[in-house]
């Protein structure tokens, strides 16, 4: 993230041709290593979060063009990639001709995950960074939940938020040596949103929508759900992150990220 990636109160567009229309930029954002955050901060959190994985059966959920996907699979796991993006999961599947690891990617509305596998089929369930961008993220949630083998744990990252309520940085002062705070409003205001992209390493600037909710509603729908949460991480760069990489600096001095680690309980949950 950073001061040209914007967040803006809107109409929002169609969600998954937003995706469809941006895959090309974000497959070089991604393969050219220039999601510092994704790289540096929030991913591996995740994986901290995550634990060991070799051996586990694994559905990453939103999974994008892959990239994730594959980290899991290099560590050992058996995993299937889910989005609903037809150009990402293009792209996900040409990184799998190209150079297999025993992935199988499907397009999938995430919120019908639980039609197409037998209860209890998986031991983790993750998305990064992608559950925000649904609008039915109790649904998924609760197919998760149902798709979880008993002790399995649902792991996954969005943006905070207090990043997803409406905001904007302020301008820094002529004598600052970092840019101004980030400025947030109607935070009890949730609904759709639209995250305007357009730093300056992207191939060009695109739009995509996300749905802003609470904490506390995060928190209710994953309780809804039936699961129990056994952690929450802010993860954040450090100052010697800074001072490698300046673009860096905002996820030091504010949350941008959160990653919750949840496991299935012994409750039927309730549908």
């Amino acid at each position: 993230m950073g001061s040209h990636v914007r967040r803006e109160r809107a109409h929002s567009p169609n969600p998954r041709k937003a995706w469809d229309d941006a895959a090309d930029v974000w497959e070089d954002f991604q393969e050219a290593g220039k999601d510092f955050a994704r790289d540096r901060v929030h991913g591996p959190a995740l994986l901290r979060s995550l634990g060991p994985v070799r051996g586990l059966r694994i559905l990453d959920v939103g999974c994008g063009q892959g990239r994730f996907t594959r980290r899991l699979a290099k560590l050992g796991a058996q995993v299937t990639g889910i989005d609903w993006s037809s150009a990402m999961i293009e792209a996900a599947q040409r990184h799998e001709r190209k150079a297999s690891l025993g992935i199988e990617y499907l397009r999938m509305d995430a919120r019908h995950a639980a039609r197409a596998w037998p209860p209890a089929t998986f031991d983790r369930v993750v998305a990064c960074m992608s559950l925000m961008d649904m609008p039915n993220a109790s649904s998924v949630v609760r197919g998760a939940y149902q798709l979880l083998r008993p002790g399995g744990r649902f792991v996954f990252s969005v943006s905070h938020p207090l990043n997803t309520a409406a905001l904007q940085w302020e301008s820094p002062s002529a004598d600052a040596r970092h840019r101004g705070a980030m400025l947030v409003d109607r935070y009890f205001e949730e609904g759709p949103r639209v995250t305007r992209w357009a730093m300056k390493r992207l191939t060009r600037p695109f739009a995509t929508p996300y749905w802003h909710r609470t904490f506390e509603s995060w928190f209710s729908l994953l309780r809804r759900a039936g699961f129990e949460v056994d952690s929450l991480v802010e993860p954040h760069a450090s100052e010697a992150q800074v001072r490698s990489n300046r673009l860096l600096a905002g996820t030091h001095r504010v949350p941008f990220f959160l990653v919750v680690n949840c496991h299935r309980d012994n409750r039927q949950t309730s549908m």
